[in-house]
């Protein structure tokens, strides 16, 4: 059997979550005896040297379609006898247009991971105005157009995920959600009956499930891309404002890039922040192994990679309920915290009641254990089971 994983984006295992989580998956297959290919568009603009457990073969142009590409990738499984393609980009409609014309024009079968809730769109419309942000007159001529424009908007926004959502369906063998508790979503947002193309499986961990014994620090974790839309990683800066004179021997590490980093610079400034270090895009481990404390602030996610991360080298998180998989993962009150969205007030304090309870290591030692679960082999064994079911 051999397996193409692609992407529109190189699978560079230090720039993100999907990446990551193929490249554990390739070593897991391939462990068992399974051919790996990496295809994928284009590289990031983050891009740095980095090594793959298999050849990584790029198509000919960096868009998520063209008829080049389709060719390109059909002449790719026509001659090195690819079985299975797994689509790990099915977000994107151009992409998924790929991999289905791909499909048709051979024999081979398609999987398509959703690496996001199904309704993921609409979801990401929340919260959208800030003027602290974006400016005050950006922010009133998007309030001008929301209210011309708010329910049409809505209703566009929820008559194009459905299309989505039943056109992967439609075009896939299979189609791999990240929790059980998302097979409903997304037949209730596909508006579809017949569920049998439809199974979920977690994303495994993408590093070594061991034990670490680094001596953590007094420190807080935040991991993700800095972007306002999904991670809001201001909401972060406004619960440490609350709390930070109350945990004077703590400090806060923001770990990650992009389009709002020196927004949330600037107000950090203008807030007071104390302790607060803006580290930049890093390998997240280090961060991992020395951190207690993780928190998560976004208005929807997946299965997210950084909070199992975290928790495999005891991180406690904390994190809003904003995702239905949140409870899969945390088990509230034990190996982490989950509080209602957006209660920034609740988050510090739960933040404090945490650092204050003297159970910290108590938590630290039950996330560690409950990642068990999620480790490459036992992850593998589901991936191994679906493809002979195919």
């Amino acid at each position: 059997m051999k397996v193409a994983i692609c992407n529109v984006q190189e699978f560079n295992p230090e720039i993100g979550g999907i990446e990551r989580v193929s490249v554990s998956l390739a070593e897991g297959l391939m462990s068992r005896g399974i051919e790996v290919l990496f295809v994928a568009c284009r590289k990031s603009p983050y891009s740095k040297e980095y090594e793959l457990p298999a050849r990584q073969i790029f198509l000919p142009d960096s868009t998520d379609y063209s008829e080049r590409n389709v060719e390109a990738f059909c002449k790719i499984v026509n001659e090195e006898k690819i079985d299975i393609l797994l689509n790990q980009n099915s977000h994107s409609e151009l992409y998924n247009k790929t991999c289905k014309e791909t499909k048709l024009r051979t024999s081979v079968k398609l999987i398509s991971v959703l690496h996001f809730a199904p309704n993921m769109r609409i979801l990401s419309n929340r919260n959208l105005f800030n003027p602290q942000y974006f400016g005050l007159a950006r922010n009133l001529e998007f309030i001008a157009r929301e209210l011309s424009t708010k329910f049409p908007l809505m209703y566009f926004t929820m008559k194009q995920q459905r299309r989505l959502m039943r056109v992967l369906y439609d075009n896939s063998d299979k189609v791999v959600l990240l929790s059980e508790k998302y097979i409903e979503l997304y037949k209730k947002v596909a508006n579809i009956r017949q569920t049998d193309k439809l199974t979920a499986i977690n994303n495994m961990l993408s590093f070594p499930y061991e034990k670490d014994n680094t001596c953590k620090k007094k420190q807080i974790l935040f991991c993700g891309r800095l972007a306002y839309r999904q991670k809001r990683p201001d909401r972060l800066l406004k619960i440490w404002k609350k709390i930070q004179d109350q945990i004077p021997e703590w400090s806060l590490v923001i770990l990650g890039d992009g389009p709002l980093r020196q927004k949330l610079v600037d107000n950090s400034e203008k807030l007071g922040l104390k302790r607060v270090n803006f580290a930049g895009f890093q390998d997240p481990i280090k961060y991992y192994k020395e951190s207690s404390i993780f928190c998560m602030t976004s208005n929807h996610e997946g299965f997210p990679m950084v909070l199992t991360e975290a928790m495999q080298y005891g991180c406690v998180p904390v994190a809003f309920n904003s995702f239905d998989s949140l409870s899969e993962i945390i088990d509230d009150n034990k190996n982490g915290f989950i509080v209602e969205p957006f209660d920034l007030n609740d988050y510090g304090n739960k933040i404090i009641r945490l650092i204050k309870s003297q159970k910290l290591k108590d938590f630290s030692d039950n996330a560690f254990k409950s990642m068990e679960r999620l480790t490459i082999d036992k992850i593998t064994d589901k991936w191994i089971e679906l493809f002979e079911k195919l």
